[in-house]
């Protein structure tokens, strides 16, 4: 990558934002992203009238410093190759503000306002609200170290992603939660908090598909999978409480298969395998896949 990179700033020529090809419809975005298997690269439209300045690792292990990204063809370049580039109009914050003030957290509404950057996925939620302490030198934001943290390949989410976009409910939201920890378990652990973040908002979604009195197995799906993310966590012990407590209270039969995975995790990562061990026949081929990538993240 540093390789086309330097090639790029030598070769490039600077040519203005309007004959740039940043997409400006964020709807058309997140199709794109989900049909490319990418994060969506956001920005205001009001962040893009002033310079933006970056510095770019080069091959020889030095950085260039480039003064204004929107001027710059081969880094617009080097960001459509790695995420779907668009630039949003200010028309849509206020909607989209009161849509989501009440349900994120300081850090993520923070982001949002903020005139930097923001990594969504093809539903329009945002990635990157912990980033590095070090993602600028001096003025310069570190595009090179933002790539290399951010442009995730997200083709496990795909199939999720279309069902929530399709029909937001209760399984689509629910089963896009769980594929979010499958995702954090399979990427880069510095990106696990940031992830996990995702996986709380769409839980959150799940739950607000369903009352307090509807259907108590939807409830007790959704108490099971934060124990699943407590295992991602590392929190043998408190998911086999938990699991204790819920099996005095009869655990319904469709949700038997997972909690078996969740006693196989727990046991193992407690390094008791001889309790794990009568888990493991009832795990299927993909549940058998996660339960040894979080037990190796969580033991190495």
């Amino acid at each position: 990558m540093r390789q086309f990179f330097a090639l790029c700033l030598m070769l490039c020529s600077y040519v203005s934002l309007a004959q740039q090809q940043w997409y400006t419809s964020l709807e058309f975005a997140k199709t794109k992203a989900i049909l490319e298997n990418k994060m969506i690269l956001m920005i205001w439209e009001d962040a893009t009238q002033i310079p933006y300045p970056v510095s770019v690792d080069s091959d020889n292990g030095g950085s260039v410093f480039v003064e204004n990204l929107f001027e710059s063809k081969a880094l617009y370049d080097l960001l459509y190759a790695n995420f779907v580039p668009v630039i949003v109009s200010e028309d849509i914050y206020s909607d989209w503000y009161f849509s989501i003030k009440d349900k994120r957290s300081f850090d993520y509404m923070a982001q949002f306002d903020d005139q930097n950057f923001k990594v969504l996925d093809a539903v329009g939620n945002i990635l990157n609200t912990n980033e590095p302490l070090n993602i600028f030198f001096g003025d310069y934001f570190k595009l090179t170290m933002f790539i290399e943290r951010y442009a995730l390949n997200t083709a496990l989410l795909k199939q999720e992603l279309l069902n929530y976009n399709a029909k937001p409910d209760f399984y689509s939201a629910y089963f896009l939660a769980d594929k979010y920890l499958d995702f954090t378990v399979f990427n880069q652990k510095k990106l696990r908090g940031e992830l996990l973040n995702l996986f709380d908002i769409y839980l959150s979604e799940a739950r607000s598909f369903i009352s307090e009195t509807e259907d108590a197995k939807l409830w007790q799906r959704c108490e099971l999978l934060e124990l699943k993310k407590d295992l991602v966590l590392n929190r043998p012990g408190k998911v086999l409480r938990q699991l204790k407590k819920m099996q005095d209270q009869t655990i319904d039969t469709e949700n038997d298969a997972f909690v078996a995975m969740l006693y196989y995790i727990s046991y193992r990562l407690k390094g008791d395998v001889d309790e794990a061990s009568p888990y493991e026949s009832g795990l299927n081929g993909l549940q058998k896949k996660v339960a040894s990538s979080i037990i190796n993240i969580n033991t190495k």
